[in-house]
């Protein structure tokens, strides 16, 4: 069986896809790092990867692997250049705290006071929401201090 021959001037094109393997380091069991994709710069990538001169990078390799870890060194350090990484942390495993029942209804109350500005769109109705806001982050505040004192 003959095989087709490849000529150097055909034009080759080459489809992958990326997978974000290399960027999820363990730094501990409850978060990990890993590429952003959402917020990647793909025009700044694809311009990276169109001014390779492949041929020069290839014309130097002696076998398929040597090839491969070419390309694959260009691909990573394009994608270390282009999309940031970011550090993903379980929320399942964070510290959570059990308010008192006065927090509790300063909460419900901020929810009640962010649905009614979000129907009425009045002033006066995000005022009172800011308002409630405020108050439940210094008492939250306040009682993590505590707790933590304790």
């Amino acid at each position: 069986m003959t095989h087709p021959q490849f000529h150097l001037s055909a034009p080759v094109i080459i489809m992958f896809r990326l997978s974000n393997n290399k960027a999820s380091e363990e730094t501990d069991s409850d978060s990990h790092f890993y590429y952003n994709w959402s917020k990647a710069n793909f025009t700044g990538l694809t311009e990276h990867l169109q001014a390779i001169d492949w041929n020069n990078i290839f014309q130097y390799c002696s076998s398929v692997d040597q090839c491969w870890d070419a390309f694959i060194n260009i691909i990573y350090k394009g994608i270390e250049m282009y999309v940031p990484v970011a550090l993903y942390k379980n929320r399942a495993t964070t510290k959570k705290y059990h308010y008192p029942q006065f927090i509790k209804r300063l909460i419900k109350e901020k929810l009640i006071a962010w649905i009614r500005w979000k129907y009425s769109q009045l002033t006066e109705d995000k005022l009172c929401y800011k308002k409630l806001l405020l108050t439940v982050k210094q008492q939250s505040v306040n009682f993590i201090l505590l707790k933590k004192l304790n």
